[in-house]
């Protein structure tokens, strides 16, 4: 069973960094059959639409995820903190190596650097970074829609002007925001200082 969960989390992190995949490149990526994709899809489709996402198949083209951007990021970094992927698995995905990565890595050493935290597990952190940040560059904004709550929550936080601060002034507003929640989330440890995370 952890085998299926694992491929199974796997199709999803691909649904949300692909804009078209087929049921044959999910298989590839999983290393199981079309036809096994197709009996776990399912579930795939169950577990998006309770994450606010919508699973699109479109016939002789593809499946591909829609839904509201905060989802999209809500949901990769709840699979990749699942642990069901390897850290290592989801580092090696093309989205990935793209030029957000060193951007990534760089306003993670700027975080512990200015705002004097740690993380538990930086590497991890890093991904969800890129991963925003990856959106972020292919035009996947979020725009007016509704920042989720525990967002906003550390929005409130002391120390996230700080954390605001570092992000690029070219990244719109509420998207910097998110990137700035990430810096200062459960993830995070203040190394001095009495600050907190939630």
């Amino acid at each position: 069973l952890i085998g299926r969960q694992s491929r199974v989390a796997r199709i999803i992190l691909e649904l949300l960094s692909r804009d078209l995949s087929t049921y044959e490149s999910l298989a590839g990526v999983c290393g199981v059959s079309r036809q096994t994709v197709i009996t776990w899809f399912p579930v795939v489709e169950t577990y998006m639409k309770d994450q606010g996402l919508t699973v699109v198949k479109e016939k002789g083209s593809g499946v591909f995820a829609t839904g509201k951007e905060c989802a999209f990021r809500e949901t990769f970094a709840k699979v990749v903190s699942s642990g069901l992927v390897p850290v290592e698995t989801v580092e090696e995905m093309e989205w990935a190596r793209s030029p957000s990565a060193s951007l990534a890595i760089t306003l993670l050493k700027k975080a512990q650097d200015t705002l004097h935290v740690s993380y538990y597990d930086p590497e991890e952190t890093c991904l969800i970074l890129n991963y925003s940040l990856m959106r972020i560059a292919n035009d996947h904004r979020i725009g007016k829609e509704r920042l989720p709550r525990k967002v906003a929550d550390l929005a409130a936080q002391e120390g996230f002007s700080e954390a605001f601060g570092l992000i690029d002034r070219d990244i719109p507003e509420r998207d910097g925001i998110w990137l700035a929640s990430i810096l200062l989330s459960g993830n995070a440890r203040w190394c001095g200082g009495t600050h907190t995370s939630s």
